[in-house]
């Protein structure tokens, strides 16, 4: 195992003595699934050039009902008769 030195600010150092008080686990296994969980994450991925995957069918499914809502909005607009529920004086 390697060893590293870093300054944190003695706040997050009180938490995570805390942590390991009540996890019973050893600070440097905290310190290493964090460092994992946040290496792993898809925003650092990105913003370190890695490739992100995902399930694209929920983001296409949402863009294609903004779509409808943004044509149909469009349709209103060009519309003699007002939207429904809307009243003009």
């Amino acid at each position: 195992m390697a060893r590293i030195s870093a300054s944190i600010p003695e706040d997050l150092k009180d938490e995570l003595y805390q942590a390991a008080t009540d996890t019973g686990q050893p600070i440097s296994h905290i310190i290493v699934e964090a460092l994992r969980s946040h290496l792993d994450s898809p925003d650092t991925n990105s913003a370190r050039g890695g490739s992100v995957s995902f399930d694209t069918s929920a983001l296409e499914s949402r863009l294609g009902q903004l779509a409808t809502e943004v044509r149909e909005l469009k349709e209103q607009l060009h519309s003699r008769t007002p939207p429904k529920g809307v009243r003009f004086f």
